[in-house]
C-alpha cells in the first residue's frame, strides 16, 4: 500500500474542477498538480518516471487526464501501476477520475538544434541573370498559373 500523495488545501479540489479549469496559468498549475501526485504515485511503486515537464499530463474536459511519456516501455510500466495512480488521484482530489490513458511521443523534450547548420556571413547574391531566366520560365507556363504567379513574384523579388 502506497502512502496517500502530499498536498496542501489547494489538492483537496475536485478533479473535475481541476479538469475545467479555465485559462493557461490555472489550467499549469492544475497539471503541476496532478503530475506531483501522478510522480509520487509512481515513486511508491518503484517506478522513476517524471512527469514535470510542460505537456506530459494533460488534463482534458470532464475529469479525464493524459499522461505523455517517451518511451513505448515507459508506457507500459504506467499502464501496469494504473490502478494505483487512480486510485492516488482519486485520493488526492476526492472525486472519480472519469479515465486516464497514457500517450507515448519520442521526441517529448528533446532539445532544439544548436543552430550549427545555420548559414554564417553575408547573405548569398543572386547570380546577374537569375531573375530574367525565373521571368523566362514563367512565360512558357500557362496564364494564371499558381507556379508561374510564383515564378514572376521570385523575379520580381531578385530585381527583374
Amino acid at each position: 500500500m502506497t502512502a496517500a500523495p502530499k498536498g496542501g488545501p489547494a489538492l483537496r479540489r475536485p478533479f473535475r474542477y481541476l479538469s475545467a479549469s479555465r485559462g493557461l496559468g490555472s489550467r499549469l498549475r492544475a497539471a503541476q498538480e496532478v503530475s506531483r501526485v501522478v510522480e509520487e504515485a509512481c515513486a511508491g511503486r518503484r517506478l522513476r518516471v517524471r512527469f514535470s515537464g510542460p505537456g506530459q499530463a494533460v488534463l482534458l474536459e470532464g475529469g479525464a487526464l493524459r499522461l505523455v511519456v517517451r518511451t513505448p516501455s515507459e508506457a507500459y510500466q504506467i499502464r501496469n501501476v494504473m490502478p494505483t495512480i487512480r486510485a492516488a488521484l482519486e485520493h488526492a482530489f476526492g472525486g472519480a477520475v472519469r479515465s486516464v490513458s497514457v500517450s507515448v511521443n519520442p521526441t517529448l523534450h528533446d532539445p532544439l538544434p544548436s543552430g550549427g547548420d545555420a548559414p554564417q556571413g553575408e547573405p548569398r547574391l543572386p547570380s546577374p541573370g537569375a531573375a530574367r531566366e525565373a521571368l523566362e520560365k514563367a512565360k512558357r507556363l500557362p496564364e494564371g498559373s499558381r507556379i508561374r504567379e510564383s515564378l514572376e513574384n521570385l523575379a520580381r523579388s531578385l530585381g527583374e
